[in-house]
């Protein structure tokens, strides 16, 4: 479930708004930050066209921003698709792909864009693995997790033995194991 942020209302102005609350809530952050990445570079578009290509510009820009989630519209598509490629005859599988180019034309996707970390996430990882490497650095330093830390080794060698000795033990049950007759349960 995506949502609009203050930031993007900040970076992205009005357009933010037009995404429709029932997609909002179907679709990623990635997939909102694409249609709005979108829309804004179709807008800049419209401020240098003339005044008739203009107008198709924003249209577009609107309807990236109030389209289905692309991975519906691509399941739906591709369902119309491989109707189309079970189809009897030459005339259905076109109305069948048709129907898919229909539904994409019906919901434009916005390419998808990779994304570099922001300064904040690169920071919160940083703060992460320093605090990861802080408190093994304590853990480390401590006795008692040392001791810990050898009962568990000790534990893992006698699992591990147990496990062999009860695999070989059914190596040599398992021939006779065919001839016991095991009650039914009632």
């Amino acid at each position: 479930m995506g949502e609009i942020t203050w930031e993007m209302r900040r970076t992205y102005g009005p357009m933010a708004e037009w995404i429709p609350a029932g997609v909002l809530v179907r679709i990623g952050q990635d997939e909102i930050l694409d249609r709005l990445d979108e829309a804004t570079t179709l807008s800049a578009k419209a401020d240098m066209a003339p005044a008739e290509v203009a107008r198709g510009h924003m249209e577009m820009a609107r309807e990236v921003l109030a389209a289905e989630p692309r991975d519906e519209v691509e399941r739906e598509a591709g369902r119309w698709l491989a109707k189309a490629d079970g189809a009897y005859t030459a005339i259905h599988a076109a109305e069948c792909r048709a129907q898919a180019d229909r539904i994409r034309d019906a919901n434009p996707a916005a390419p998808r864009r990779v994304r570099a970390p922001s300064p904040e996430e690169v920071r919160h990882a940083e703060a992460l693995a320093s605090l990861k490497a802080d408190v093994m650095g304590l853990l480390e330093a401590d006795p008692e997790w040392q001791g810990h830390r050898a009962r568990m080794g000790e534990l893992g060698a006698q699992v591990a033995a147990v496990t062999a000795s009860v695999a070989e033990m059914s190596k040599t049950i398992e021939p006779h194991m065919t001839k016991v007759d095991v009650p039914a349960r009632r």
